[in-house]
């Protein structure tokens, strides 16, 4: 696999991660996320993010958890 020739969005910028993961944290669905965004922050371009963009950076951390946690019989994870 190639490398990511940028910084994903979330990953760039501590306030907009923050803000996700307050939503995230209050059970809000990655659209429901992105749309509050909009609303709290509307002439800041910088704290927009797809719900897109959210479902794929959970699917990257969750796919990181199981492929480190799961290990063939016999083999230590790490």
């Amino acid at each position: 696999m190639r490398a990511r020739p940028k910084t994903r969005k979330l990953q760039a910028s501590a306030r907009l991660y923050e803000e996700v993961n307050n939503g995230l944290a209050q059970d809000w669905s990655p659209k429901q996320v992105s749309r509050r965004l909009r609303t709290d922050h509307p002439d800041d371009e910088t704290m927009r993010v797809s719900h897109e963009t959210i479902y794929e950076c959970l699917y990257l951390q969750w796919s990181r958890i199981l492929r480190g946690g799961v290990a063939a019989p016999g083999r230590a994870t790490g």
